[in-house]
């Protein structure tokens, strides 16, 4: 897209649409054991995804995390599989297994697996979760949100399930339902720096630039190279009239921030946005 002084406008609502998934492309990879009773490993021999002389459906879980964090996905899915078969029960294994399967792109097998977590226990707010993520991979954001509003009936302080069903509430111009999912982030953990972004990019659509401005200020108070968020201080000190103030947090984000890819429609607009204000 080639930005100017026209669609200048179109910034705020790309910031509010944006949706990141910050639990990585397929879920939670480690989940807590508390489902293994049998404690710490016995009779292994070595560590990592090179063990050996596995005894316990735990030494082949371990094992299998270690495999997948070397994106040894067939591996991983193999020692998992055995885990399952030794403990049949084991709703860790069955999550990883899962997201193996989704690593490899067989989302058929992966919402099994995730199916059969939430028939053995209801309650595994993770499994939700990652259904939501299958279905945003498939395309079908209404499905998602009901995944995430499960998962959140389970797990109220679930952060990013919480945050990815804002993204996606601000993608449909739902803002009022997107702060308050940004909000419930914020009361679970004040220092989420991207909760107050994004709430930021939704108080803009709003035309609530104050709020918008305080959000973006108390993020770049505790993290000054955030530079999505210092251009977008530029953008709504604009919309206030604080032309001086606005020309000094474009020249501020066009000086740290890196002349890569991802930043160049941004760095168009601040070159642009600094000329018209020098007028």
């Amino acid at each position: 897209m080639v930005f100017n002084r026209k669609n200048l406008n179109k910034s705020l609502a790309a910031a509010a649409c944006a949706v990141a998934l910050t639990c990585g492309a397929f879920g939670t990879v480690y989940a807590s054991d508390a489902a293994d009773a049998q404690g710490k490993p016995q009779g292994k021999t070595g560590v990592g995804a090179n063990a050996t002389n596995l005894q316990t459906a735990y030494d082949y879980w371990e094992r299998g995390c270690f495999k997948k964090l070397k994106e040894d996905y067939d591996g991983a899915i193999a020692d998992f599989t055995v885990a399952i078969s030794m403990q049949p029960d084991y709703l860790e294994a069955y999550n990883n297994r899962g997201l193996c399967y989704a690593d490899l792109g067989r989302l058929d097998l992966a919402m099994a697996d995730y199916n059969k977590i939430i028939e053995l226990a209801p309650d595994y707010s993770d499994a939700y979760f990652n259904k939501a993520e299958l279905y945003a991979i498939n395309d079908q954001p209404q499905e998602a949100v009901i995944a995430y509003t499960k998962c959140l009936e389970v797990n109220p302080k679930h952060i990013e399930a919480h945050f990815n069903r804002g993204n996606y509430y601000a993608s449909e111009g739902k803002y009022q339902e997107a702060i308050a999912d940004y909000n419930a982030i914020i009361d679970i953990d004040k220092e989420y720096l991207d909760a107050y972004y994004v709430r930021g990019n939704a108080y803009g659509r709003l035309k609530q630039y104050e709020k918008a401005l305080e959000d973006y200020e108390y993020v770049l108070s505790k993290f000054k190279s955030y530079h999505a968020v210092q251009f977008m201080k530029g953008v709504v000190l604009d919309k206030l009239g604080r032309k001086a103030e606005a020309r000094e947090a474009f020249e501020t984000f066009l000086k740290k921030v890196p002349d890569i890819d991802v930043y160049a429609d941004r760095i168009a607009v601040a070159k642009e946005m600094i000329e018209e204000l020098k007028k």
